[in-house]
């Protein structure tokens, strides 16, 4: 293991990013030589786990009012660019690196198949695998219920065809061919050889049958640390535990969800944090109930909150599990719905899918959620099972086992 080149690779918020700083601290500390190839803007964090950094893109800009196609084209593709060369530069200069990438990100995806590298896929969520059986929200209900026959035999296919034909899909296919390899088919096979991780324990996936074979469900990943915030404390010592309230680090356009924070809080006469750094600071004061923040410890926070609202992230769902505390979910994109949904159908939160829902509904939703003792009893459950998981450790295990089975 010592010097062994091991490459992560993945792209995005801070959500996207804290599972693979778990993994380059554990790989650190094996003395492999660790690179992380991500956004420039998550730099400190990662030479703060010892590990290398290589910027393959600039921050993403926020999800509000942006164009994810220009994006995509604009700073994703070049990414997956600059990403494959540098696995080409070391496996020419004689490395042979081990490559842990999450999904979709193509760049070292094209350099494992090319080259033949020792590799892991990460999958953050559920919805990242590929499967008919159970397809992402909404998918998931025709998948089930009484259309289950017009889905398989006429919709999903039709989806997939979309897909295989999309504007996306052009491009990335224009990429594989940059580099020396065939178009992606248009569904990949079930039987793939390709070891996948999937950051969720299997009571939140729901593993399927037609998933691929080697996925491993290793359960959440935990943070390799919680910093505290005094004044939070005080706040919440002198006011009890608070409703935190967090719209996603991506999501600039926050007053409206602010405000109506605010007045559940009120109308509950319960204290509240809001965190954003796109909402205006206040200075804590002993009248304050309600205060805005830029940034709290999202695990040390959640460890002292009553509820957490939130956009659906798969990062924020599971400090929510971590904490044992119930969780309301106004879903965005991507794999916010499929999470949310998710959420509710366990009975461990609730959704709300219209963000035209009245603040009377809200504050009725947030009071049921924090009376109901079976949902309490079931997430002290929960609680204690995320907090035995030792998702990083087992990641980093079956990663190095994976690239024993290549040494072969």
């Amino acid at each position: 293991m010592k010097n062994t080149p091991v490459f992560f690779c993945t792209m995005g918020t801070r959500g996207d990013i804290v599972p693979f700083l778990g993994l380059a601290r554990k790989f650190v500390a094996m003395e492999a030589d660790v690179t992380v190839c991500t956004n420039a803007n998550w730099e400190e964090l990662v030479i703060n786990t010892g590990a290398k950094f290589l910027s393959i893109a600039p921050a993403d800009p926020p999800q509000t009012g942006r164009d994810d196609f220009v994006f995509f084209r604009e700073n994703v593709l070049p990414s997956f660019r600059k990403s494959f060369r540098f696995v080409e530069r070391s496996v020419r200069s004689g490395k042979r690196p081990w490559l842990i990438y999450r999904n979709n990100m193509l760049g070292l995806e094209c350099a494992t198949h090319l080259y033949q590298l020792p590799n892991a896929k990460i999958v953050l969520q559920p919805s990242g695998v590929q499967s008919v059986d159970r397809p992402p929200w909404p998918w998931s209900g025709m998948a089930r219920g009484p259309w289950r026959l017009v889905y398989r035999a006429l919709l999903m296919p039709a989806f997939q065809l979309a897909g295989a034909c999309g504007k996306y899909r052009r491009l990335t296919n224009a990429f594989r061919r940059e580099v020396g390899l065939a178009p992606v088919p248009m569904r990949r096979a079930q039987a793939s050889n390709e070891l996948t991780l999937l950051m969720c324990p299997q009571w939140f996936a729901q593993p399927q049958a037609d998933w691929p074979l080697r996925t491993v469900c290793v359960g959440f990943p935990d943070q390799y640390s919680s910093e505290s915030d005094r004044e939070i404390e005080a706040f919440i010592q002198m006011h009890g535990p608070p409703l935190v309230f967090t719209p996603g680090t991506g999501v600039t356009d926050v007053q409206a969800f602010s405000s109506l924070a605010r007045e559940i809080c009120r109308r509950l006469r319960r204290p509240g944090i809001f965190l954003s750094k796109y909402a205006n600071g206040l200075t804590l004061t002993a009248s304050d109930t309600f205060v805005h923040r830029s940034f709290v410890d999202l695990q040390w926070l959640c460890g002292r909150a009553c509820l957490l609202v939130h956009h659906g992230g798969i990062g924020t769902t599971a400090q929510a599990f971590r904490a044992g505390i119930p969780q309301i979910i106004l879903p965005g994109r991507f794999d916010q719905p499929d999470n949310a949904m998710r959420v509710a159908e366990l009975g461990l939160g609730a959704v709300v899918l219209d963000n035209n829902t009245s603040c009377e509904a809200w504050t009725a939703t947030a009071a049921r959620l924090l009376s109901d003792q079976t949902m309490a009893n079931r997430l002290r459950r929960v609680s204690a099972a995320v907090k035995e998981e030792q998702a990083i450790a087992t990641a980093a295990s079956l990663i190095c086992n994976e690239a024993k089975r290549w040494a072969v």
